[in-house]
């Protein structure tokens, strides 16, 4: 009878074990916004290997986004849609954007800035990486693993030798793999994120090592950088990067870098002791400093002000793991969540416009598909009278496409008397409707459209129109302006003409 109650109490606290840790999972489920579960739902089918934390920075959305603009994201080689136009940044008459230095990099604009902070927007295989656990784990990480990674490089299964400052050649018995463990170890950084970050940096295409590796540069020989430290844009980075490693990295960074060895684990404590352990220790911290774990004031001590400088990083982490086979290992992503988000995620919008439009441009090309990698089916000119039936974001997933053309029209058009329909970048074609006001006249926005979001406004001439950012309209000088109108992500488009 005693064992026949006992089994029964055991069977009742199994199954209350079991009831109680499917409510843990489906509390840990719950722990993220509904906009963020069905794709990190999709995410955890495909690597189960893989966890999801949710990390509330307790900061409003739009309020960051605020803090990040300006020379806090620039932007260059990219669509006028992500270019901030506003006085301070931008010259109407000229048609030019002021520049932060020689390279052309501009001020991105509110919606292009917007895209980048919401992590939702993150959310796939490739860019997951964003969020990435960069701190060491000795359960997670090992040798074998940092070896598939340096695969077909000039490290792969190598023992290190290396010239010093007088040209010889000197042998080492530790092989690459070896010191970047050590260098986890040492500085409490992802051995694997920092062989991913080696490779990207210091990797030629033909797997060979730059000359910030083969101690043998100009001036500095005897002198390594294998993260390419400090190594800023310039007609010679390599030289920059190579003079910090000579003359800057004393004491706790174990400089100067005349080693290999020095180079990466002195380079992982550098990494490590200006983000890593000071709480941005995701890319995306490291771009975005809203961490709530963060030494440094927020918004600043970002290691990238390129608004792409995050996403080619893990771009580039996403295909080595691919290639080296640990994809689908264990990993841990700590995403955030910000307070007063919008309710979705910038991918899935379009406008509904059904207005005649022109081609602006001569030799414009028609997709069959909103996106440069869909394929061409026409060639339209200047003047070409077409209907735009809609404006919609691009569908790539590949970011650098993404700033070339954010935007495109799906228009309609007649070609050989067949009514064609197909895709041109947004910004190839004019709206011929316009909105005709006197100058110094006051209106608002809300008279041409329904306001029903966050919305970011911009006037491709502030000259001739003014708009802040509540929608209040001032006509100025005569002309013709169109004012960009970015809500929840979706683009309207009002042309005025001020007499």
């Amino acid at each position: 009878m005693r064992y026949k109650i006992l089994n029964k109490l055991i069977t009742a606290f199994l199954l209350l074990s079991c009831i109680f840790n499917c409510n843990v999972k489906k509390v840990e489920a719950a722990s993220f916004p509904e906009s963020y579960q069905e794709r990190l739902s999709e995410l955890s089918k495909k690597h189960p290997n893989w966890e999801f934390e949710a990390v509330y920075v307790k900061m409003d959305f739009f309020e960051c986004l605020k803090e990040q603009m300006g020379k806090r994201s620039v932007i260059r080689n990219s669509s006028d849609f992500l270019k901030n136009k506003n006085e301070g940044f931008y010259l109407p008459y000229k048609n030019r954007y002021l520049t932060w230095d020689h390279n052309g990099w501009v001020a991105a604009n509110s919606f292009a800035v917007q895209y980048f902070l919401d992590p939702r927007n993150f959310l796939d295989e490739d860019n997951i990486f964003m969020f990435e656990k960069n701190t060491y784990d000795s359960e997670l990480h090992n040798k074998s693993e940092i070896e598939k990674i340096l695969k077909d490089t000039f490290m792969s299964n190598k023992t290190v030798t290396y010239k010093d400052q007088s040209g010889k050649e000197i042998v080492t018995d530790k092989t690459y793999a070896d010191i970047i463990l050590e260098a986890g170890e040492k500085s409490n950084a992802s051995p694997y994120y920092l062989a991913s970050r080696i490779r990207n940096e210091v990797c030629l295409p033909d797997g060979s090592g730059s000359n910030s590796t083969t101690g043998t540069y100009k001036n500095y020989k005897g002198y390594y950088n294998f993260y390419n430290i400090k190594a800023y844009d310039s007609e010679d980075p390599v030289s920059k990067g190579l003079e910090y490693a000579k003359t800057e990295t004393q004491g706790e960074f174990l400089g100067p870098w005349d080693s290999p060895e020095k180079s990466i684990i002195g380079g992982a404590l550098w990494i490590s002791n200006s983000y890593i352990s000071k709480g941005q220790d995701t890319v995306y911290f490291q771009r975005f400093n809203t961490s709530p774990y963060t030494c440094y004031p927020v918004h600043t001590h970002q290691y990238y002000t390129a608004i792409l400088g995050a996403t080619s990083t893990v771009s580039s982490i996403s295909k080595a793991y691919k290639q080296v086979g640990i994809f689908d290992s264990p990993k841990k992503f700590i995403i955030p969540v910000y307070d007063n988000m919008p309710e979705n995620s910038s991918r899935e919008k379009c406008t509904i416009v059904n207005q005649l439009g022109e081609i602006n441009y001569q030799g414009t090309d028609v997709y069959d598909g909103p996106g440069l990698e869909h394929n061409k089916i026409n060639v339209l000119f200047r003047e070409k009278p077409v209907e735009v039936l809609k404006y919609c974001q691009t569908d790539s997933t590949d970011f650098a496409k993404f700033i070339e053309s954010p935007y495109w029209a799906e228009i309609k058009f007649l070609q050989n008397d067949i009514v064609t329909k197909g895709y041109i970048q947004a910004d190839l074609v004019d709206l011929c409707s316009k909105v005709e006001i006197k100058s110094g006249s006051y209106l608002n926005i809300d008279n041409y459209f329904k306001n029903d979001g966050n919305t970011f406004f911009e006037s491709s001439n502030f000259n001739i129109i003014k708009i802040d950012e509540s929608g209040n309209i001032l006509a100025g000088n005569p002309g013709e302006a169109a004012v960009y109108a970015y809500i929840n992500g979706r683009l309207q488009v009002i042309n005025f003409l001020v007499s």
